[in-house]
């Protein structure tokens, strides 16, 4: 059993490690940056009644896109694409693609000054510091396509 807990905290702490993107440099203002953050999703549910279920399930509950850059000093862009893969019952054992898709953040920010800043587009508001938290970055996953299978 301790051995067991020791493997599931050592998961749990690599899944909190930082990603690093790709980075594309054409010259110092222009580049671009790309990658692909997973929530991977592992569960062993055994049978609680006789003649229950029991399931091993081991998939990816949500896949993100993202890139970034500038065109120039003036143009900035960037976006955040989500794809739930499985959401509920639906998608144990299927082993198919998603049918769901979520923009979570896409903009043009026009950078006059460091002062006086235009952005446009789809994008989270900085309301309060919860909803500016990226959820890749919680221990217990929340938000868009996470969901209790059972």
């Amino acid at each position: 059993m301790r051995k067991s807990l020791l493997a599931v905290a050592a998961l749990m702490g690599a899944a909190v490690l930082p990603s690093q993107a790709a980075v594309i440099r054409v010259d110092e203002d222009t580049f671009a940056n790309t990658g692909l953050k997973l929530q991977i999703w592992a569960q062993r549910l055994g049978k609680t009644t006789p003649g229950g279920k029991d399931y091993t399930d081991f998939s990816i509950n949500n896949a993100r896109i993202y890139f970034s850059g500038q065109v120039n000093k003036i143009v900035q862009f960037g976006a955040n694409l989500d794809f739930a893969v499985h959401s509920g019952e639906r998608g144990r054992g299927t082993h198919q693609g998603t049918s769901n898709s979520r923009v979570n953040d896409a903009f043009i920010n026009l950078k006059l000054m460091d002062e006086f800043q235009v952005m446009a587009g789809l994008y989270r508001l900085p309301f309060s510091r919860a909803a500016l938290t990226d959820s890749y970055s919680y221990y217990i996953p929340t938000g868009y396509g996470y969901s209790v299978r059972g």
